[in-house]
């Protein structure tokens, strides 16, 4: 199995959502991705993140599998567990003390 089929093989196994980082641990090169992208079956929708077209783009899940120490709180939450009617017009994310994205 080639690399290409390696990858598409992979997406498809992550429901069309697809970080760099995980195309590098499965030990596939980068520069198969952007022929995806070329071939328009990938979508770079952030840096790091690709898609498939017919995937739902969900930021709020983009946001959490990107920064997995962030949570989601106070009217976001509520939201997310259906305790609220309201859309929030901001999320609220809680981090650890000291956290930092750039890391």
């Amino acid at each position: 199995m080639n690399y290409q089929d390696k990858l598409e093989r992979l997406i498809d196994g992550k429901d069309g959502l697809i970080f760099t980082k995980e195309v590098e641990e499965a030990g596939i090169p980068r520069q198969y991705l952007n022929i995806l992208v070329k071939e328009n079956k990938l979508e770079r929708v952030a840096h790091g993140v690709y898609l498939t077209p017919d995937t739902f783009d969900d930021e709020m899940y983009r946001l959490q599998a990107k920064n997995q120490r962030a949570i989601f709180s106070h009217e976001t939450a509520l939201y997310l567990h259906d305790l609220t009617d309201r859309d929030p017009i901001e999320w609220s994310v809680t981090v650890p003390y000291g956290y930092c994205h750039f890391k």
